[in-house]
């Protein structure tokens, strides 16, 4: 009885293990697709590109610095790998109060990007055909000039 209870259980088992389908996809090479004959989700659907900021708060007189506040990973392959933000491809672009009428694109070409305007701002990189972002927030006073009448300010309570 034991021997055919074990018989029994491995048969199952086989049929559990080659009936069922792969969670992620087929392990053959091929296409980028998981299978040689392309069709099924394999690894190569899970190539992404992932921001780390090293920031998220500034002050209008500081400056965005391209090699220290942002990490840039990507998979590829099946591989996680750490770009430099200066690798031939990557494009970063710092757009300054998204949404709005005073809406600024500027792609950072140089190491530093200073900022002008305090509010919300949405940092985007592209790099080979994919793209992330996240939002970093900027902030400052106006100090409106005026006519120097201002000698000292009241406070109403």
């Amino acid at each position: 009885m034991k021997k055919l209870l074990t018989l029994l259980f491995i048969i199952l088992a086989v049929f559990v293990l080659t009936g069922c389908p792969q969670p992620v996809g087929g392990i053959g090479g091929g296409n980028g697709n998981g299978n040689s004959n392309g069709n099924g989700s394999g690894s190569g659907d899970l190539d992404f590109l992932w921001l780390v900021p090293n920031r998220y708060l500034y002050e209008t007189e500081e400056r965005f610095e391209r090699d220290y506040d942002l990490q840039i990973l990507v998979a590829e392959d099946g591989y996680v790998k750490e770009i430099a933000p200066d690798t031939s491809g990557v494009v970063i672009e710092i757009i300054e109060n998204p949404g709005l009428i005073s809406e600024v694109s500027t792609i950072v070409t140089d190491m530093y990007h200073p900022f002008s305007l305090p509010g919300r701002h949405i940092v985007s990189v592209t790099y080979n055909g994919r793209s992330a972002r996240y939002s970093i927030e900027v902030r400052g006073t106006f100090t409106n000039p005026g006519d120097g009448s201002e000698f000292v300010d009241i406070i109403w309570l």
